[in-house]
């Protein structure tokens, strides 16, 4: 498959803001929770200190987590692939054509102030967990930021699934993490937890999203934005607890 962040709204990659087994569903109809492997990856649960041989403070900000990008016109990921049809398309680790639709699971969402400046990639914007602690440090111009852990989750038969981090009978399962900023905040972020308090949700990984990429006028021309949908169906008990067991939003 092709080896292919950029923000909704950019047509440059981007660059990562500064930031301090459950079982196999018998039918195909939904899919299974959380799997260790995926978690870890997530970085909600690292599992490091576990491992024979880590020593010292480990945190989840220890791991590199692939990014999930929105592919613009004319973007570097773009013009690297000339013979496939990347605008509009989701990319995993800027390599995966995902295409315009897929589905999530949102194990964590973190929201963030990051400072409003021009982008420098040799000096990258920080990012603060509130308007307070920006203050504090001098920073008053500031955007909304929302860092959200994704599992995606793919059919197993799919050739998406050879870049999954955990497989069951039916699903496969793709960690990664996306960086929400500009017109998508709302139409990701505040959709999501939108839906967390209209449906009463107690977890964010409750239920499964569908997230999709569509044109929207921006700024005098049109661009594609993502777009988070809460699907009806819920998980079931027994995949929450096993998600929760295994350490999701911890």
């Amino acid at each position: 498959m092709p080896r292919m962040q950029m923000p909704d709204d950019a047509t440059t990659e981007v660059a990562t803001p500064e930031v301090n087994n459950t079982p196999a569903p018998k039918k195909r109809g939904r899919p299974a929770k959380e799997a260790p492997a995926a978690l870890a990856l997530t970085g909600q649960s690292t599992g490091l200190a576990s491992i024979k041989g880590m020593t010292g403070e480990v945190t989840a900000g220890d791991l590199n987590v692939p990014p999930l990008a929105l592919v613009q016109k004319d973007s570097k990921v773009d013009k690297a692939f000339p013979n496939q049809n990347c605008e509009g398309n989701f990319f995993f680790a800027n390599e995966v054509n995902l295409g315009k639709e897929i589905d999530v699971i949102v194990v964590s969402a973190d929201r963030r102030y990051q400072e409003d400046r021009p982008y420098d990639p040799n000096n990258l914007p920080k990012s603060y967990a509130s308007t307070q602690e920006a203050q504090e440090a001098g920073v008053y111009a500031l955007n909304d930021l929302a860092i959200l852990d994704l599992l995606i989750v793919v059919p197993a038969e799919s050739p998406d699934a050879s870049v999954s981090a955990h497989q069951d009978e039916n699903w496969a399962y793709i960690p990664c993490r996306y960086f929400v900023s500009g017109r998508a905040f709302r139409s990701v972020y505040s959709a999501f937890a939108t839906s967390l308090v209209m449906k009463k949700d107690t977890c964010t990984y409750a239920r499964l999203f569908k997230m999709s990429a569509r044109l929207a006028p921006a700024k005098g021309k049109t661009l594609y934005q993502a777009f988070l949908t809460a699907q009806a169906d819920v998980l079931t008990n027994d995949q929450l607890e096993a998600a929760e067991a295994l350490g999701a939003g911890q």
